[in-house]
């Protein structure tokens, strides 16, 4: 969020935080990341618990549906095979240099 606002990468009336998923279920999480948001004036937007599934689930549920209806499911043992995979894959542009020049500390610890 430091980050952010040094970069002013958001307008200063916009400054939002949304949280959803399966992480947005563990309460400690939602709570931490509230306390947060209130000390560096940002506001906290979550979906009730119960509305927050776990991305797990959604992809098996996803790969359930799609064997049903028999599309996009390999089922040749050599297309299996042929499958490239990565064990880590990067998503989006690293920062952590960025943020390393910029010299950015936090500028007050938050207790949770």
């Amino acid at each position: 969020m430091v980050y952010i606002d040094v970069r002013d990468l958001l307008p200063k009336t916009n400054k939002i935080l949304v949280v959803s998923g399966g992480v947005a279920c563990n309460h400690y999480i939602r709570r931490a990341l509230q306390k947060l948001c209130d000390t560096t004036g940002y506001q906290f937007h979550c979906p009730p618990p119960n509305l927050c599934t776990d991305n797990g689930i959604m992809i098996a549920w996803n790969g359930m549906e799609r064997l049903k209806a028999k599309t996009g499911v390999l089922y040749k043992k050599e297309d299996i095979e042929a499958v490239v995979y990565q064990s880590k894959c990067q998503i989006g542009t690293d920062l952590t240099d960025d943020v390393r020049s910029l010299g950015i500390h936090a500028q007050k610890w938050v207790k949770f």
